[in-house]
C-alpha cells in the first residue's frame, strides 16, 4: 500500500471515528430509523469480517428478512416489522459469499443475494474485473452493443471460461439458498439505460427464469446493476412483472417509497466498525444529497 493510500485509509477512520462519537448515528436510529427500513449493500466480507458487522449491527437493528420487508410494503404498514428493521443485500453472486454461510447460520439471518444469473455457475469472470476504474466508467458510458465489442477487441470475451470463477458455483448456489433469498440482478450485469428496450427484457425476464430454473423460487424483487436506471427502464422491470426493483440511492424506506426505486445504502466491503456505523445510520447519505443540493 502506498503512502497516500495509507493516509488516505487513517484520515477515513479519523473521520468516521469522529461523526460516530459525535452521536449523530445514535440519533438517526432513535429518531429517524425507528419506523424506516434500512437496507444495506454489501458485495463480499470475509467470514471473521461479516461475523464482526453482524455482532455491531445486531445491537443498534432487527435484522428482517427482504421478504418480511415486502410484506409489509405491500401491506402499507412498515409498524408490521420490529423498531429500527434492518435487511442485509449481496449483489451479483461473488464466490466469496458462500463462506458466509457459517457466519448467517450462526446469526440467524437471512439476507438477500441479487446473482447475475449468467455468471454464477460457471467459471466466467465479471466484465468490469479485468478493468481499471476509469476504463469501467468508460466502458459504462458506452451503448450496450458498443460496450461488448469494445470488451471482445480488449480480449474480455464475457462467455471465457477462466481456472479461476469470480461467482458462486450451481452447488453453493444451493448450499446458499438455504440461508438467503436468492433473486435476479440482470444476467450478464449491463447498464441497463445503455440496452435497448429489447436487451432490457432479455436481461431482466432471463435473469428471472434463470432464479427460477437455479433454485425454484418465483422472483419478487430486482436490483439495477450498479443503481442505475432511468424511468424508462423501471417501467420495463415492472411489465416483466416485478412487483418491487432496488437502487443504490442511499435513502431510508418508508410506505410512501415508489417500490420500483426502493433505496440501499452502499457499504464498503472493507469498512471498520465506526464507518460501517456510521452508514448504516443513513448519515453518509443525508451529507451527500445535501451536498448535491448545495
Amino acid at each position: 500500500m502506498s503512502k497516500g493510500a495509507r493516509l488516505e485509509g487513517h484520515a477515513r477512520t479519523v473521520v468516521f471515528a469522529l461523526l460516530r462519537v459525535s452521536g449523530l448515528p445514535l440519533l438517526a436510529r432513535h429518531l429517524i430509523q425507528k419506523h424506516r427500513l434500512t437496507v444495506l449493500l454489501f458485495h463480499q466480507q470475509s467470514p471473521g469480517q461479516f461475523d464482526r458487522t453482524l455482532r455491531i449491527l445486531k445491537h443498534r437493528y432487527n435484522f428482517v428478512s427482504l421478504g418480511e420487508a415486502l410484506d409489509a410494503l405491500e401491506a402499507g404498514d412498515l409498524s408490521r416489522l420490529p423498531d429500527r428493521p434492518l435487511v442485509l443485500t449481496f449483489d451479483d453472486g461473488r464466490a466469496s459469499n458462500a463462506s458466509l454461510i457459517p457466519v448467517l447460520t450462526l446469526h440467524g439471518v437471512r439476507p438477500t443475494v441479487f446473482i447475475a444469473t449468467e455468471v454464477v455457475g460457471t467459471r466466467r469472470h465479471f466484465w468490469w474485473t479485468h478493468l481499471t476504474a476509469g476504463e469501467v466508467t468508460s466502458f459504462q458510458a458506452l451503448p450496450d452493443d458498443e460496450r461488448r465489442s469494445s470488451l471482445s477487441l480488449r480480449g474480455l470475451d464475457p462467455a471465457r471460461e477462466y481456472d479461476e470463477p469470480q461467482a458462486l458455483s450451481a452447488a453453493e448456489l444451493t448450499a446458499l439458498a438455504s440461508v438467503a433469498d436468492i433473486e435476479p440482478h440482470t444476467r450478464t450485469h449491463p447498464v441497463l439505460t445503455r440496452c435497448t428496450p429489447e436487451q432490457i427484457r432479455d436481461e431482466v425476464e432471463g435473469s428471472m427464469l434463470d432464479v427460477t430454473a437455479l433454485v425454484g423460487t418465483r422472483p419478487r424483487v430486482f436490483a439495477y446493476p450498479n443503481g442505475v436506471l432511468s424511468d424508462e427502464v423501471a417501467a420495463l422491470v415492472a411489465q416483466c412483472g416485478l412487483r418491487f426493483a432496488v437502487t443504490t440511492e442511499p435513502v431510508l424506506i418508508d410506505e410512501h417509497s415508489d417500490p420500483m426505486r426502493l433505496g440501499r445504502i452502499f457499504v464498503r466491503d472493507g469498512a471498520g466498525a465506526s464507518e460501517l456505523i456510521v452508514f448504516a445510520s443513513g448519515l453518509q447519505g443525508a451529507l451527500k444529497r445535501l451536498l448535491r443540493r448545495a
